[in-house]
């Protein structure tokens, strides 16, 4: 290879390599930013979590309360999601 195709082809290089170091790098600014989505269903939650805590205590317990031996039933006798009764797994 001649010097004249040696230059640019080492000017290249250490151009790249001053662009990742520089944090150009688009998988560290993916990270970085937040979504739009998660920061809407962050405010969702924060805004209904009240009411949630509320329903729950008036028409049973949570069901992250229930034990690895329970299961979490609603009132209506169907499993439920949020909130019911702890009653123990049948076996």
């Amino acid at each position: 290879m001649s010097k004249v195709g040696v230059v640019p082809l080492i000017f290249l290089v250490l151009l790249s390599i001053a662009a990742l170091q520089n944090g150009d790098d688009p998988r560290r600014q993916r990270d970085e930013k937040q979504s739009p989505q998660g920061d809407i269903l962050r405010s969702t939650l924060t805004k209904y979590s009240y009411n949630i805590q509320r329903r729950c205590w008036a028409g049973g317990s949570p069901c992250h309360l229930c034990s690895s031996s329970q299961v979490c039933i609603a009132p209506t006798g169907h499993p439920a999601i949020m909130c019911g009764r702890c009653v123990p797994i049948l076996t």
